[in-house]
């Protein structure tokens, strides 16, 4: 409110208002860093970039004592798109939960004794009308509901090294959109996006059947399967759509054809936040230094949750050797305890941020042949969420039960780096060339 009543963009017109507009601006970034602070945990990828623009080491938690002064930052770039009034409102005149509204049918006009009967076929179209259609097998690696729709599905599809966001109509068919996580379907890939007032639709799915509950996403013949696929868990508070955005950042080679999936945990009450609901993976019932009370009943419904997932990849042709284990935080806690406890043999585990929740459910339960697996850990040294002696605590843990971890440390917060999703995407290559 302050910033707006100054209008720095006004004073900038003005000669001799330069010292102010600094002032003001000054004020304004040192806001936002506070701000992105706060967020950090929940927002990691955008805290980074945050980090990035105003060329700071760390978004920590001690940081925030510290004002920007005498400090120089990169030229502007936008992190986010402002949503002006206008157009919202604009979106929600034109838009409607789905993305078309079928016309309501004309009565049928009665037929005569000796008339053919009329078809129920539509108008017809050429060939070269059909070809211009782009049809192309996705994989849905993340499915939420969208607030304030009573219809819609917000799903994440993933073309091939393409991820496209896409608004269906297909709520009432598909009341868990996480039962949808893992498959294949068909979509439009040429179809021109569509803002809506819920966000972008790029594209669409294809369906079938009257409406309502009878709605049947349509699926391709056993075969459209991937190279290697991860299985990657969010943080706590977070949802599937997290990390999404750091796959084209992998830069992983094609002919390796690593697919994500992206679930989102279920929405429980949090002791640590007074009881608030949001996703988590577990319950976490007090906070001790470097020791957490964690409700261990939680944990196993969550790898529970991942060994149904395992096996749906199973059934689609992805054998569990090939499937990696991936999470940061508290979904790094549950990829350390489901891997580590999978019957099968997988390819790998991926663990940023996080620490062993319960070495006793490992231990009941400890596959020997996945302490062999290539694991990977990371950890910001400024964390102060999960500080990163508990991170060092679970490799030791695992390394003393016979495993190897390959550990990186970054100096950050709780929070990923460019440097380490690069890192990330060298060592998900390897693997894949491993596997094949």
């Amino acid at each position: 409110q302050d910033i707006d009543e100054k209008k720095p963009w006004g004073l900038a017109k003005q000669e001799g208002q330069e010292a102010n507009v600094q002032a003001v601006c000054s004020v304004g970034l040192n806001l936002f860093r506070q701000l992105i602070t706060y967020l950090a945990p929940v927002l990691p990828v955008m805290a980074q970039a945050s980090a990035d623009f105003l060329q700071v080491p760390n978004l920590n938690w001690e940081s925030r004592r510290e004002l920007l002064l005498g400090h120089q930052i990169k030229p502007f770039q936008a992190l986010m798109t402002r949503v002006e009034p206008t157009a919202v409102a604009a979106i929600v005149e034109a838009s409607t939960d789905s993305l078309s509204n079928a016309p309501a049918a004309a009565p049928a006009p009665k037929a005569e004794p000796a008339a053919k009967p009329a078809s129920t076929t539509s108008e017809t179209i050429s060939i070269d009308d059909f070809a211009k259609v782009d049809l192309r097998v996705a994989q849905i690696i993340a499915a939420n509901h969208v607030d304030g729709a009573d219809k819609l599905l917000c799903l994440q599809l993933d073309l091939g090294g393409e991820i496209r966001q896409v608004f269906a109509g297909i709520k009432s068919a598909y009341p868990d959109p996480q039962a949808l996580v893992g498959r294949f379907t068909v979509m439009v890939a040429n179809l021109a996006p569509r803002k809506m007032k819920f966000g972008m639709s790029e594209g669409m799915v294809l369906a079938a059947g009257p409406g309502g509950s009878d709605i049947y996403l349509l699926s391709p013949d056993a075969g459209a399967t991937a190279g290697m696929k991860v299985i990657w868990l969010h943080g706590l508070g977070a949802d599937g759509n997290d990390f999404v955005p750091i796959v084209p950042e992998l830069k992983l080679p094609e002919d390796c054809a690593v697919r994500f999936l992206f679930p989102t945990a279920p929405s429980i009450p949090v002791t640590i936040n007074g009881g608030f609901v949001m996703p988590a993976w577990y319950d976490i019932l007090s906070l001790d230094g470097d020791q957490r009370q964690v409700d261990e009943a939680g944990i196993l419904k969550s790898r529970e949750l991942v060994r149904q997932l395992i096996t749906e990849q199973n059934a689609a042709g992805i054998a569990s050797h090939r499937i990696v284990i991936a999470g940061f935080s508290q979904g790094g806690a549950i990829a350390w305890s489901a891997a580590l406890t999978q019957p099968e043999p997988l390819a790998g585990i991926i663990a940023l941020s996080t620490y062993l929740p319960s070495l006793a459910l490992i231990e009941r339960e400890l596959n020997a042949d996945n302490l062999k697996l290539p694991m990977l850990a990371a950890h910001g040294s400024h964390d102060d969420v999960v500080p990163m002696s508990m991170g060092m605590q679970a490799r030791d843990t695992i390394e003393s039960l016979g495993g190897h971890v390959e550990w990186r440390a970054y100096p950050m917060a709780h929070a990923v780096c460019l440097e380490e999703i690069r890192h990330i995407g060298q060592w998900l290559t390897q693997l894949c060339r491993k596997t094949l």
